[in-house]
């Protein structure tokens, strides 16, 4: 064999060394273990004890300036809403101020304006208006006297009279129903019977103005008062003579072909005669 050449068994002994290697680093790597004595293994777990107690009272530290400081925050919120509410309050303050002052300042110039419009009136209808004035208030004397008149004699006949029917109206010491409807003298007659009583018997002033005072305008009532016996001689259907007497001017005059012999009363408390076959309003009349 030449110098320099390797020899068969030295290349054979390369060649499986060179295997055992590649095994060698094909197998799994082994996990260490690490073991370590009695006392460094406390020491450790004690680290570890002290570690996590540092890490609780961080936590607990952070949680708490947390806590104070949401609280400030909301403190804060809660004063700045309530200089709102407070800013808001004076705001409607101010305005209610501005408002009632402008409405004192359009009233004052709505009564300047007023005043200017009635002094230029007063000399076109003065004259008028105070002519409207005394009228007005010779009304308001009438009625006022009329009232007290009525209310006195209805004090006295609340004492003298208590025993009328429903729907009749009262007068001393007799009651007066006002119909509703109409009929015929004769009709309202009989109707006034029924009832046990008769058409209206007028003796005096003062029934005649208490009469009136119920009756609507426009409306004509049949009085208990005729002359159907005897043209000319009035008699109530009581039988009592005609001894009072309101007829209206011109009245009784008996025109047309069948003659007017029932008698009337208006609102005004003036009497007409007209036919006893017209169909009118009636009124009845009964002691209480």
């Amino acid at each position: 064999m030449a110098e320099g050449e390797d020899s068969p068994y030295e290349n054979w002994g390369l060649a499986e060394k060179m295997e055992l290697e590649k095994q060698e680093w094909r197998k799994p790597p082994q996990k260490a273990v690490l073991s370590l004595p009695g006392s460094s293994l406390g020491k450790a777990i004690m680290l570890l004890y002290v570690l996590l107690a540092l890490t609780f009272v961080l936590l607990m530290t952070l949680t708490i300036v947390s806590l104070c400081r949401a609280s400030s925050v909301q403190e804060a919120l809660e004063g700045a809403q309530m200089r709102s509410e407070e800013g808001q309050a004076v705001a409607w303050q101010n305005l209610s101020k501005v408002q009632h002052t402008l409405e004192k300042k359009l009233s004052g110039e709505l009564q300047v304006i007023h005043s200017q419009l009635l002094n230029e009136e007063k000399d076109l209808v003065g004259p008028l208006q105070q002519q409207l004035k005394d009228l007005k208030e010779q009304q308001s004397r009438n009625s006022e006297l009329l009232t007290a008149v009525l209310e006195d004699t209805k004090k006295l006949s609340e004492i003298l009279c208590t025993s009328c029917p429903g729907g009749w109206r009262q007068f001393l010491k007799t009651c007066y129903f006002f119909s509703g409807d109409t009929k015929p003298w004769l009709g309202a007659k009989e109707f006034c019977d029924s009832y046990n009583a008769h058409l209206a018997v007028v003796e005096t002033e003062q029934e005649d103005k208490f009469l009136a005072t119920h009756i609507l305008e426009q409306r004509e009532f049949w009085l208990g008062l005729s002359d159907i016996h005897s043209e000319g001689d009035w008699h109530w259907v009581n039988g009592r003579p005609l001894t009072f007497s309101l007829w209206k001017k011109g009245e009784p005059n008996n025109v047309g072909a069948q003659g007017e012999d029932c008698a009337t009363i208006y609102s005004s408390g003036y009497w007409n005669d007209i036919s006893c076959t017209s169909s009118i309003f009636w009124i009845c009349e009964r002691s209480c």
